[in-house]
């Protein structure tokens, strides 16, 4: 029976003008080209800084022709821009930095069919946007699970969808999909053989099962974030996602590149700021506030 062999990396946050993560990516090449898998796919975050500055995405695509094997992208709100979510950051996502995107990685949704398996990769940074495109998206979505029939399937996108449960109210900095399209999302799923969702975007590697369908979350082969900026919900280390496809089961195995660094995004001020001094002054706002006694 053969196997297919895909390879997930994620939040790899490439950069020509600020290359801090790099030699992480590096790493990943190295490990990738040695391994030889049938597939790698970047589930977002590609980019550091991509939804503002374009030549990030050019890099990133450059960065990724290193790859000897095929590779296929989904896109992450600092590739895009994020969608309108509580405690979201940075820029909105747009349909100018959207067609950015495409112009160097092709279709922002996809399915591909792999032995007994139906892929499918969504943009979560359109679930609730209200963009014409997010309509576009759902049916997108309602055909490829027509297509799907009883295979298992595959599902694939930047955000996790929940922590814990689909009824839960975490949306903490725009960490998981909103509750209304989850919502929605989860009511079409009924009609397939749903068994895998995978993401990236936390930087922590973690999987559980809910209702017979295992998530993976991959983690960032870039950094890490501090406790005090991010809860520990899994395990913060730097690395990526092997899967093993053979039949209708599959096996997952998460893996540190040799040479990858764990590297801690307050050690790296020059990516996003100095988180350092952002912490100390959200502490000293807090300690000053009525509640903060």
């Amino acid at each position: 029976m053969a196997t297919f062999k895909l390879i997930q990396v994620s939040d790899t946050h490439l950069s020509r003008e600020r290359p801090f993560f790099v030699p992480n990516w590096d790493a990943v090449v190295a490990h990738v080209n040695a391994a030889q898998p049938d597939l790698v796919l970047n589930s977002g975050d590609i980019a550091l800084n991509g939804e503002n500055v374009p030549d990030d995405l050019a890099f990133s695509a450059e960065q990724h022709g290193r790859l000897t094997v095929p590779v296929r992208t989904i896109p992450g709100n600092h590739d895009i821009g994020d969608n309108p979510s509580p405690g979201s950051h940075g820029a909105g996502i747009s349909d100018p930095r959207r067609e950015i995107y495409r112009s160097h990685f092709g279709a922002e949704q996809w399915t591909m069919e792999a032995g007994d398996w139906f892929f499918i990769a969504l943009n979560a940074q359109l679930l609730g946007s209200g963009l014409p495109a997010e309509d576009a998206q759902w049916a997108f979505l309602e055909q490829a699970f027509s297509e799907a029939g009883e295979r298992p399937v595959a599902l694939f996108l930047h955000k996790p969808l929940f922590r814990d449960t689909p009824d839960e109210e975490h949306e903490a900095s725009g960490r998981y999909v909103l509750r209304g399209p989850r919502a929605q999302l989860l009511g079409l799923t009924r009609q397939v053989n749903l068994r895998l969702v995978a993401c990236g975007h936390v930087h922590q590697h973690r999987m559980f099962e809910h209702d017979g369908v295992r998530h993976v979350w991959a983690p960032s082969t870039a950094f890490i974030l501090p406790d005090a900026m991010q809860p520990r919900i899994g395990t913060k280390e730097v690395g990526l996602v092997e899967y093993e496809f053979t039949g209708t089961e599959v096996t997952v195995r998460f893996v540190t590149p040799t040479g990858a660094q764990n590297l801690d995004l307050v050690d790296v001020p020059g990516a996003y700021g100095d988180l350092r001094a952002k912490m100390k002054a959200a502490t000293a706002s807090a300690a000053q506030s009525p509640s903060g006694h």
